[in-house]
């Protein structure tokens, strides 16, 4: 069943393929008939690929409740959503297209908002901020902020390749994009990976909950299926891609950085765990391929060690030993570190092995970000904050002229003047500090703001910086008073990051607090049950 044209262009197309999407794919489209755009300004294509369990039935329906807005395909099913999408992308006329899954949904506002940045920015491409629902995972590294011209080179744009976002049609049309209908799942890469190239400007909207990603319950998302071999030929096509299309080497290798610590490192464990023996061999011989052809030393030095480690030696069709190396890429713990003629190696399998020889420069971790993270533990003992945990520069051995201290860096600010640091002190469960913060700044209390702790190790010949990292604090976990007027809050920031929040209580609000307190301690000698106040 399909409905009339309408009149005007309208601003966006929404394009869905649709497979036995029910029941989910009644919120994905009452999201669209609320978009705040309104519906003279959007069309929606879906294309119903051959559904049985009433899919298309449903889609006809609301096509009948809603005419104009929705138009539907029905055809045979095609087995992935590539076909379905390039024949929505031959109907659609909208000045822009937005590419929905049919078991997702939108924010009432997103259509309205991306569009919006579109026009006022001329971008042509705007990905808006992803939430994953019931246990769906969703790249989050490229919505720290929002930016209205973000590099491809340097931003984390490139970290997420899926297609739900908004592109303008021209960008489409005049490069002759479609989707690769040869591959069944992944075809989202090809597609974005071009859009990407070919775009003049990409924006970012880190500001509204635009896409909800759900988890199906019967696991049957598309992007969640297909075969080992039908993803290796898209990874195998986007690295020849990327290879083929930028010449500058370290634009090129910042992307395939992408490829190499995701896709392959997904194939590696494929390699070394699958049940499968001639999966295991297929994979360990196709990643070897490619390890051979892109993995450069720079390119290997932006890689987790671990990770470039079992790479290598799936390069060299080393199954036995990849496996091994894999398996603990894949449960870290902390490795021991040589320093050696100032530089530092991990103590990682086959490192310096007569019988397995790998290179040195995969095991140097001299000034790489990842060296691992400090895993502490907090308490507070009043407005003392007590660190407890380890690191990797734990095991490192004790330096003539060595200090360990505690850093904490206020966050935006330039000057690492502001920083406030304690010693710290080794101990056979590796390093504590204690933090007072009512005596941090001078013998006073640390300023508002958001501190972040790192652990540093300076040595004679070298100085190191560690995050110090920790689980989610409590839900609901109390400020600790430090001052008067003043709190400290911790919490889990970005990347896992021990973060110090330090506020200042209004002094309105600190003197309904006192006057509370003093009503409580009075009703409590004359025996008066409390009600709740202030806290």
């Amino acid at each position: 069943m399909t409905t009339d044209s309408l009149a005007s262009v309208p601003d966006v197309t929404v394009i869905t393929p649709a497979y036995n999407a029910m029941p989910y794919i009644r919120r994905t489209l009452q999201s669209l008939v609320e978009q705040t755009i309104g519906h003279d300004s959007m069309e929606v294509v879906i294309v119903d690929d051959g559904s049985s369990d009433g899919t298309g039935e449903e889609l006809d329906r609301w096509s009948d409740d809603y005419p104009g807005l929705f138009r539907i395909v029905h055809q045979e099913p095609s087995g992935g959503p590539a076909g379905p999408r390039n024949v929505a992308l031959d109907l659609a006329r909208g000045r822009y297209v937005f590419f929905l899954d049919a078991d997702d949904y939108l924010g009432v506002e997103s259509l309205a908002r991306l569009v919006a940045m579109a026009d006022e920015n001329d971008s042509d491409i705007v990905l808006g901020k992803m939430v994953g629902l019931g246990g769906r995972g969703v790249a989050q590294s490229m919505f720290r902020k929002s930016v209205a011209d973000a590099d491809l080179f340097s931003s984390r744009v490139w970290w997420t390749l899926s297609v739900l976002k908004l592109y303008r049609r021209s960008l489409i049309e005049e490069n002759g994009l479609r989707f690769p209908t040869e591959f069944r799942t992944t075809s989202d890469q090809p597609f974005a990976g071009l859009a990407y190239l070919r775009a003049g400007k990409i924006s970012v909207d880190a500001d509204y909950d635009h896409y909800y990603v759900v988890r199906r319950d019967d696991g049957a998302h598309v992007t969640k299926s297909g075969n080992v071999g039908n993803r290796l030929d898209v990874y195998e096509w986007m690295c020849a891609m990327v290879a083929r299309e930028i010449g500058d080497e370290d634009k090129r290798e910042y992307l395939l950085s992408r490829h190499f610590s995701i896709e392959f490192r997904r194939c590696l464990r494929i390699a070394a765990r699958h049940r499968d023996p001639a999966l295991r061999k297929m994979a360990l011989e196709r990643v070897g391929a490619l390890v051979r052809t892109y993995l450069t030393p720079t390119l290997a030095a932006r890689l987790n060690p671990r990770l470039r480690v079992a790479l290598y030696l799936a390069g060299q069709g080393l199954a036995e030993e990849m496996a091994r190396a894999q398996a603990e890429e894949s449960d870290p713990k902390p490795f021991e570190i040589l320093e050696e003629d100032g530089l530092w190696y991990a103590r990682m399998p086959y490192f310096r092995d007569p019988a397995v020889p790998v290179p040195d420069h995969l095991y140097d971790v001299t000034g790489s970000r990842f060296l691992e993270k400090a895993r502490h533990s907090w308490r507070w003992e009043g407005s003392t904050l007590v660190l407890e945990g380890s690191s990797s520069l734990d095991l490192l051995p004790v330096a003539v002229g060595e200090t360990v201290e505690v850093v904490a860096h206020r966050r935006h600010a330039g000057d690492v003047t502001d920083d406030r640091r304690v010693t710290a002190r080794r101990t056979p469960n590796g390093l504590d500090a204690r933090l007072d913060l009512a005596r941090l700044d001078s013998g006073g209390p640390i300023s508002d703001g958001d501190w972040d702790l790192f652990l540093m190790v300076a040595r004679p010949t070298s100085t190191r910086i560690v995050r110090i990292t920790t689980a989610a604090p409590a839900r609901g976990a109390a400020p600790t008073e430090i001052a008067s007027h003043r709190t400290a809050t911790c919490r889990r920031g970005p990347h896992a990051q021990l973060t110090v929040s330090v506020a200042s209580r209004p002094k309105d609000q600190e003197v309904s607090r006192r006057l509370f307190r003093g009503l409580r301690s009075r009703k409590a000698r004359l025996g008066m049950p409390e009600k709740p106040g202030p806290a």
